[in-house]
């Protein structure tokens, strides 16, 4: 199985706080949401890309 990436794991490991990334992305996110997905992509996936640039643009501000 691939690995795969949680919105609190890259929230970790930028500094900030999951409940303020999981907002963010709550507001801006493109694609379709499934119920209890619990924010977690496949590492290499462009969602996974996504919630690393917001988490890097959160910790820059």
């Amino acid at each position: 199985m691939e690995p795969m990436v949680t919105a609190v794991g890259v929230a970790r490991r930028h500094n900030i706080s999951d409940k303020r990334l999981r907002g963010i992305l709550r507001r801006d996110w493109p694609w379709a949401r499934r119920k209890n997905d619990f924010w977690t992509f496949p590492a290499d996936s462009e969602q996974a890309a996504m919630m690393e640039m917001i988490a890097k643009r959160l910790a820059g501000s």
